[in-house]
């Protein structure tokens, strides 16, 4: 090497030690920039303003939760198969629903169902769409069975008994 190429590299180095110097000195003004942006960040005071849809959005949210909550699987209570008397399961729970309210009751039977499906049947060359009884002669009751519980649907009216007792 010669003492021309020497020079050379002594000169570009000093120009790379400058534009190493000119960049630093670019971020730092660039750091600056952004704690200024975050201190006035901080000091921003934020409202909301709730719109239709905001409000609409909560209540979605609330409906979402109560939908959860009224899982049959969490439902308090079992449910129990009670024989009646063919055709009468209509009168019986009528019967029993009037009797929970008179014993006072509902805190400890929570449901009366009768199994019901939706049936299309061909009546006059017409499509109709009927209800049956998917268990002709039984209702389901929904209960935290004890001693006045049992009492107050194996008394009632059309009730011929518990399944499986």
């Amino acid at each position: 090497m010669n003492d021309e190429s020497l020079t050379e590299l002594t000169l570009d180095d000093t120009d790379v030690v400058a534009t190493l110097d000119a960049a630093e000195a670019d971020v730092d003004a660039v750091e600056a920039t952004l704690d200024a942006a975050e201190a006035d960040v901080d000091a921003v005071d934020v409202s909301f303003d709730l719109t239709d849809e905001a409000v609409a959005d909560e209540a979605d949210e609330a409906e979402a939760e109560a939908e959860v909550i009224d899982d049959p699987w969490t439902r308090p209570g079992a449910w129990y198969v009670v024989h009646t008397q063919s055709g009468y399961e209509k009168k019986v729970t009528a019967n029993l629903g009037a009797r929970i309210q008179s014993m006072n009751m509902e805190d400890r039977i929570y449901e009366v169902v009768i199994p019901m499906e939706e049936v299309e049947e061909f009546k006059n060359g017409r499509k109709q769409t009927v209800q049956k009884k998917v268990f002709p002669g039984y209702i389901l009751v929904r209960c935290q069975m004890d001693d006045e519980s049992w009492y107050c649907i194996r008394n009632t009216p059309g009730v011929t008994g518990f399944v499986g007792q």
